[in-house]
């Protein structure tokens, strides 16, 4: 069995998403890895970009959300 490894975003891919952010009128995501900034980059630049799907804690339910 292999071993998950989630690689941090680079300081580079968190300032242009944060760039994309102020010049789209959106907030800012809260960004795990690599690879989900990568997507939220590709999404903003195609106009496909959800920001409720990159809201801190999308994914929990209700109940196990902080708050």
């Amino acid at each position: 069995m292999t071993a998950l490894t989630v690689v941090a975003p680079t300081d580079a891919q968190l300032g242009y998403i944060a760039s994309l952010c102020r010049e789209h009128g959106v907030p800012q995501p809260v960004v795990y890895s690599k690879q989900e900034a990568t997507e939220i980059i590709d999404a903003m630049r195609t106009g496909r970009y959800d920001p409720e799907r990159y809201r801190a804690n999308a994914d929990l339910p209700d109940t196990l959300r902080p708050g």
